[in-house]
């Protein structure tokens, strides 16, 4: 299947682009059912108002990409480097998904949402968090450094490790993992 330069609301199907390196592409409103593109170079794409359902995005690199309320829904994003991504907003958002091994570095996730997915040993390292929703989402292994995480929710989520270089307020941790950081404060509990 060939990939058009630019489009708006259309729907692809089962394409299979695979390792490949695709160019300045521009999609609106457009959809991407079970397409593969795993390790594939996307330079200097714009992706605005896109959803993928049940892509392979595995290792997939950005490569000063733009992308704008874009949804991904039981999509495999193992390996992903984010901060290649020119300019990804907080309107990006994953539902049952595989974000393992990614990091997202530096990047303005204010209002960030993930539901329902795995992200084990995924970096935050110097993200704008806030009001970020972590909603029954597997982080085993997964950091935050020095994340702004104030008025953010790991509601029902587990494994949620938090650096004490984050800054918290009004952030919702499970119980498990609430009484895992009361040490942070000299809190022991008996």
């Amino acid at each position: 299947m060939r990939l058009p330069l630019d489009d708006e609301d259309a729907t692809f199907s089962d394409g299979d682009w695979t390792g490949e390196r695709l160019e300045r592409r521009s999609f609106v409103g457009c959809r991407f059912e079970r397409c593969r593109f795993g390790e594939t170079r996307l330079e200097r794409w714009t992706l605005d108002d896109c959803t993928f359902v049940g892509c392979d995005l595995a290792v997939v690199r950005w490569g000063d990409s733009t992308l704008r309320d874009v949804h991904f829904v039981d999509c495999k994003l193992t390996g992903v480097d984010w901060t290649e991504a020119h300019d990804l907003t907080l309107s990006v958002r994953f539902t049952r998904c595989t974000l393992d091994y990614g990091s997202f570095i530096r990047l303005p996730l204010k209002g960030l949402r993930v539901e329902e997915s795995t992200g084990a040993d995924v970096q935050f390292a110097d993200c704008d968090l806030r009001e970020a929703r972590f909603d029954r989402v597997r982080l085993d292994g997964a950091s935050f450094l020095r994340c702004d995480l104030r008025g953010a929710s790991f509601a029902g989520s587990s494994g949620v490790a938090l650096d004490p270089s984050c800054r918290l307020g009004k952030t919702t941790l499970g119980m498990q993992d609430a009484l895992g950081h009361l040490h942070r404060l000299g809190i022991a509990v008996e």
